[in-house]
Order: structure tokens, then sequence, then C-alpha cells
């Protein structure tokens, strides 16, 4: 009937608007898709990544021109190949391990392999990548990017070198190390301060810088702490106790460098030794003073140049200056120009490999401008770390008087007796 065509053409019209309809959203997600393909393919084909896919033997069957641009290779030479065929022979066994362990799990992180550049040379490579798989979950393709880690892994094996060889530095040094924290805990100990202490590094590493001071409380420690901090180094002496309780002297040098995040470093030199030869020298000297300032001779110890470093009381006596007048004043100051005169005939005599005479007499003037004869006998000895040339002064003023008086008396005897003779003869 009219009725139902007018109806039947009714619902024609209302399926073809729904096909229209559907056909427009079709169009519309073919385009949306197109536009998706292309910007992917474009992040795809720019990526700074090399990103490659493998099937499930393991064969490329992708890659990107960052890929060809890491490795040189043009597309047509690798797509189809076994990507073990471009590794290293020593990692090809790891590849054909680790890609059964990726299908298995289904992702990698930091998969790492060394893989052949086309100009033959090797480059370490880091790979992050899963697995895609169809609609109905079978393996279809890998999705993976690496990363060119080459320098990375030229630096960090430079660096861990480094590291070595500060640890032997640090191991085999000749002076004790610390590494501590701010509360003076120990971080790190070498074997030297080990042997130092007397203590493991397991139990020094349980310790902290109080319980090896002897000489200072925790609150001085934590002082000193403070200042070094402040003033980022510091050097000082102290006392740390051994295991056995003994106590030994130590030289500290420790510093606070930024980078150590907040860390002491420390180097320990023990200064027993050092502590016990200045000890003994302090004592050297003091006896040789006390034997000087009692000698019934004069001592006088100068530098190479003539200049005095130590006189003696006896000496003061002998020239009639003080010891500070006779310090710093030059030997020839006190002698005569007929004593220069005779200094220099031994130079001479010196020079044309005569001996220089070690005793010998010497006038010296004193201060208020009289002449005394001496017996003079020069050495050398130590002098506050120094060799230097030391004067033994005997006043013998007295002595040649009474030899000159003698001499007198005897040749005025001599001519007594020769006045009596010729008399007699007479």
């Amino acid at each position: 009937t009219k009725g139902q065509l007018i109806e039947e053409l009714t619902d024609l019209r209302q399926r073809i608007a729904e096909l229209e309809v559907a056909d427009t959203e079709r169009v519309q997600v073919e385009e949306a898709l197109r536009k998706s393909e292309e910007k992917h393919r474009a992040l795809y084909d720019n990526a700074p990544l090399s990103h490659q896919s493998l099937d499930e033997d393991g064969c490329l069957i992708d890659v990107n021109p960052a890929w060809m641009r890491t490795l040189g290779y043009e597309r047509e030479e690798v797509i189809g190949k076994w990507f073990g065929d471009f590794l290293h022979p020593d990692w090809k066994p790891h590849f054909e391990k680790s890609f059964s362990g990726f299908k298995r799990r289904g992702y990698v992180h930091d998969v790492q392999f060394k893989i052949r550049h086309k100009n033959g040379r090797y480059l370490d490579i880091s790979f992050e990548g899963h697995i895609g798989y169809t609609p109905g979950g079978k393996f279809k393709q890998t999705y993976c990017v690496f990363q060119d880690i080459t320098e990375r892994k030229r630096t960090e094996e430079v660096l861990r070198k480094s590291e070595e060889c500060h640890r032997v530095i640090l191991q085999t040094a000749m002076d004790g190390f610390w590494q501590a924290d701010m509360q003076g805990r120990l971080l790190q100990v070498n074997e030297t301060y080990c042997r130092m202490s007397g203590y493991s590094k397991q139990e020094l590493l349980a310790m902290s810088i109080p319980d090896l001071e002897a000489t200072e409380m925790p609150a001085d420690v934590a002082a000193r702490i403070q200042k070094i901090m402040a003033q980022n180094e510091e050097r000082f002496e102290c006392k740390h106790r051994r295991k056995d309780g003994s106590i030994f002297d130590v030289e500290v040098s420790v510093q606070y460098p930024p980078r150590e995040g907040g860390r002491l470093v420390a180097f320990i030199r023990d200064i027993t030794a050092r502590k016990r030869a200045e000890e003994a020298l302090r004592e050297s000297e003091q006896n040789f003073k006390d034997l000087a300032e009692n000698s019934p001779d004069g001592i006088i110890i100068a530098d190479e140049k003539g200049v005095h470093l130590y006189a003696n009381r006896r000496a003061a006596e002998i020239t009639g200056y003080s010891v500070d007048e006779l310090v710093g004043m030059n030997g020839w100051e006190l002698a005569d120009r007929d004593e220069i005169r005779k200094y220099k005939e031994r130079m001479k005599k010196r020079l044309a490999d005569e001996p220089h005479p070690k005793q010998y007499e010497r006038i010296y003037i004193r201060k208020d401008g009289t002449e005394v004869v001496t017996e003079f006998t020069t050495t050398t000895t130590k002098w506050k770390g120094r060799v230097c040339p030391m004067a033994t002064i005997r006043d013998i003023t007295e002595r040649k008087r009474a030899e000159e008086a003698l001499r007198e008396e005897r040749n005025f005897a001599k001519s007594l007796a020769n006045t009596a003779q010729t008399i007699i003869l007479v």
C-alpha cells in the first residue's frame, strides 16, 4: 500500500543517513589513524635514540635512522640479518641466553653488549625493550632502544682505575689514613693506621676519634672538629692510644673538603721516633750547655763566616765582653792586626796543601783594649742541626808572663855567669 511504501522509504532514508554518518566516522578514524602513524613514524625516524625490532628468531626487521647513524650501516645491509652477527664474538652466547629470557619475561632493562660498527670498532651499548604481541597474544616482534655508552664505560673505567690507584696509595702509604663523619665516627681507615694502632679495620670502624685520643676529652675533640669545618683544614700534634694501652705521638693533618659530603679526611703520621730524637737532642744540648757553662776554658761556636752562635761564661770572662755581646760578633773583631796577618799566612799555607793547625796561640783584644794570650784549639760540632766550627780558648797570659820572666831570669843569670868568668880571667 501507499502507506507501507512511505514507511519503507522512510526507513531506507534513515538507514542511508546512518550509513553516511558511519562512513564519515570511519573516514575520520582513518584520518586520525593516518596522522597518528605519520606522527609516530616522524618520531621514530627522528628519534635521537637508536630503535630496532627483531623477529622471534632474533633477526632484524626494522631499524631507525639513528640506529644506522650510530653503527654506520645502510638499511639493506642489516634487515633480515641475525642480530648476533653484529656483536663481538665474546658476546654472542650472552645474546642467545638473554634473548630467550627477554621473550619469556616480555621486557629487558639495561642489558649491555659490545656491537660492531661498520668500520670494525666495537661500541658499548645499553638496551631497553619489550615484546609486542598479536591480538591473539602471540609473539609479534621486539621493540627496543639502545644508547651508545662507550664513552661512559671508558670514563667509568678511568674512574675505576683512578679509585683503585688511590685505594692502593692509601693502603700502602707510610702514613695512617682516616675518613670520619662530623660526629667523629670512623668511616674508613687504611692498613697503616691498623698497624700503627694495633686495632683491626673492623674494630676501628666501630670506634670514633675520642676513643683513640689519649690527651683530649670528647668535648675537646668536638670543638676541634667544629674548628676544622670552619677553616677547612688543620695540622696539629697529639697522642693516640694503642690497643695494648700504650701511648704514641702523632702528627695529624685534617681537611674538610666539600666534595666529600660532610666528611673529615685525615692523614696520621707516627712521630714517636722523631719526638724521642728531639728529646735526645734537647738532652744532648742541655748536657753540652751544662758542660760548657762549667768548663774552665772558653768555648765559642761560630758559623762558616766566623759569626759567633754561642759563647760560654768563661769566654766572656776571657774577652771582657758579656755573653750577649759575644753572640752575633765576628771573631775577627777581637783580633789585632798581627793576628789577622798570621791568619792570612796560615790560609796561604793551607792553600799550598799544608795542614791547617788545630791548635795555636792567639792574641785576643779584650773589651778594655788590653791583650790576652790564649791557646786556641779548633774542632767542629753540631749546633741546631748543622755542623759548625767550635773553638776552645784557654787563657795562658799568666803562663806566658811566667815563661817570659823565667826566660829573663835565666838570661840574667847567664849574663852574671859570663861576667864573673870574665873577671876571673882578667
